[in-house]
């Protein structure tokens, strides 16, 4: 069944860019996690604040990382250009 598909073009930047967007993502729930736990305890507005800063860069490198990942597979032909909404 294998033997029958088309080989998929990857190169060596595929696997970097998977290879940050994972990390990148790892970090945002590690600092998630991190956050659960945190909220359990009694904390300054201005250390949630500040906490809350940290996660929503995490969360934007994550989600730049990935969508880098989606354009690199997307100028390969693996996956379709992203929909665009109105």
């Amino acid at each position: 069944m294998l033997a029958d598909m088309p080989p998929t073009r990857i190169c060596p930047r595929c696997q970097l860019r998977l290879h940050d967007a994972s990390m990148a993502m790892r970090r945002h729930y590690t600092l998630m996690e991190t956050g659960i736990r945190l909220s359990r305890t009694d904390h300054t507005e201005e250390e949630r604040q500040e906490f809350r800063a940290r996660l929503e860069a995490t969360f934007n490198d994550g989600q730049t990382a990935w969508d880098a990942y989606r354009e690199h597979l997307t100028e390969h032909g693996i996956l379709p250009p992203p929909r665009i909404s109105n």
